[in-house]
């Protein structure tokens, strides 16, 4: 299961702005309780749980982030930062056959 975090997930300055927006504060709104609930029933039923959050943080580019400015889905650089976390994931676990593709 791969865990697809929200923009104010990743981002700190949309976390900001989204608390600002709706009035919440730091204990009534923040991070991770939906990561964390999924986890718990997932690992309760035996399902690993591949969260997307730190890998899409780690993106540095100056200009653009991971996700479309004025929306919430994912950009190229978002599909490409996913598609590379959860292929290392799948390769980790054995499930994805070597590449025999040039310069692999």
């Amino acid at each position: 299961m791969v865990y697809v975090p929200s923009r104010f997930e990743v981002s700190d300055s949309d976390l900001e702005v989204t608390r600002a927006w709706y009035g919440l504060d730091e204990a009534s709104w923040g991070r991770g309780p939906v990561v964390r609930r999924l986890t718990g029933i997932a690992s309760a039923r035996g399902f690993p749980v591949l969260d997307l959050t730190a890998a899409l943080r780690k993106v540095e580019n100056p200009v653009r982030g991971p996700y479309y400015e004025y929306d919430g889905h994912w950009n190229a650089i978002g599909h490409q930062v996913a598609a590379a976390a959860i292929a290392e994931r799948l390769a980790a676990q054995g499930w994805l056959p070597r590449c025999a593709g040039k310069g692999r």
